[in-house]
């Protein structure tokens, strides 16, 4: 694997393991939260990148750290997102699915 920083689309950016989508949903008494979290990004931006790993062919990306961060995000209309990604080499040495077109 070899790592690029790079402003990947939202849409091409889908949610690792840790699911943020149920966890805002489903716990509304953290809504207090989620409105802190989204005030600081609109005031601070986004301090740290979201870190991704491409791990098909196909230009998307899954994020590994970072989950709640993009759901925050998807919620202010974000188009592209700093991220750190991950990408593996072809047997040529070629990157594949780099976010770079």
């Amino acid at each position: 694997m070899n790592l690029i920083y790079a402003d990947i689309d939202i849409k091409r950016l889908q949610f690792g393991v840790n699911r943020p989508e149920k966890w805002w949903d489903k716990h509304k008494k953290h809504k207090d939260f989620q409105l802190k979290f989204i005030k600081s990004i609109r005031e601070h931006g986004l301090l740290n990148p979201l870190s991704a790993v491409n791990q098909k062919d196909d230009g998307n990306y899954t994020v590994t750290v970072g989950n709640q961060r993009l759901k925050a995000l998807q919620t202010m209309d974000f188009n592209s997102v700093p991220c750190i990604c991950a990408f593996r080499m072809n047997q040529k040495n070629i990157p594949v699915g780099t976010p770079i077109d």
